[in-house]
């Protein structure tokens, strides 16, 4: 289910309107979250998304790295900026 993110003020709302928005919100069985895109908000049923993020969480492709990668992207980025402006100069 997809809850639009209106951009319209909360006071805007009809009673109906609010009162399901605060049924939702009070709802453990429903997690409301926002969609990656669209400016939306998902209902999901709490128990499918513990599921879903505890399978992904278990993939093998996601492990712990010992030393995050920014520092390296920022020296080979460095790099290759320095090499560019030598070869502009």
């Amino acid at each position: 289910m997809v809850v639009k993110d209106s951009t319209r003020q909360q006071e805007t709302l009809i009673v109906t309107e609010k009162k399901a928005l605060s049924n939702l919100r009070t709802n453990t069985d429903h997690a409301i979250l926002l969609a990656d895109k669209g400016g939306t908000r998902v209902v999901l049923d709490t128990v499918d998304y513990n599921q879903k993020i505890g399978t992904l969480l278990q993939d093998l492709l996601h492990i712990r790295l010992a030393k995050g990668p920014t520092q390296t992207v920022e020296r080979k980025t460095t790099h290759v900026r320095v090499l560019l402006n030598k070869s502009y100069d």
